[in-house]
């Protein structure tokens, strides 16, 4: 359900975006979604993999940190990659507007990814509830920021959207 929500929402959030910036500016935010999706191939899934096998080692009654810290070490690893490559990427960009939606798509990314480790420790931990309300506060307020903010902001909110709900998502499952 949750999952339908957020696409529901980001939908119109999206349709809603296009409308207000104008084929410009979308077409500036559409460079900024080849980069998100360039930097999506430098994504091994490590914790995903890892959070897979922890239910086999816990049904064997062994431990799984030594897996997972290793798991948690190589995400990190290539979380700091795509930064590096959004930052030295973005020096070769005249237009300010893309060269700063780059590195603010750097920064989205580190906080993304960490979210995302911090999610499959709570569902390691077997913390169901906790991560289907994170997921939802997430999907909740992604489009609440483009809602409220594409008309000051224009395309930097579109960019930082997501990192502004992993962000309150991290900050969820960090209380509970």
């Amino acid at each position: 359900i949750v999952g339908i929500i957020t696409k529901v929402t980001m939908a119109f959030s999206m349709i809603y975006a296009a409308k207000v910036l104008g084929p410009e500016d979308y077409g500036t935010y559409g460079v900024i979604l080849l980069w998100i999706q360039y930097i999506g191939l430098v994504k091994p899934g490590f914790v995903s993999q890892v959070t897979r096998e922890i239910a086999v080692i816990q049904s064997n009654g062994k431990k799984f940190f030594k897996q997972q810290n290793v798991a948690i070490s190589g995400e990190l690893i290539f979380t700091i990659i795509p930064f590096l490559i959004l930052i030295f990427s973005s020096l070769f960009y005249e237009d300010l507007t893309i060269r700063n939606s780059i590195i603010i798509l750097a920064i989205v990314i580190i906080i993304t990814r960490i979210n995302e480790i911090w999610s499959s420790i709570n569902l390691v931990k077997k913390k169901f509830n906790e991560v289907a309300k994170g997921r939802f506060i997430a999907g909740i307020i992604g489009p609440l920021i483009i809602l409220l903010f594409i008309k000051n902001l224009g395309v930097y909110a579109l960019v930082m959207y997501s990192g502004v709900a992993a962000l309150s998502s991290f900050i969820f499952y960090s209380i509970y």
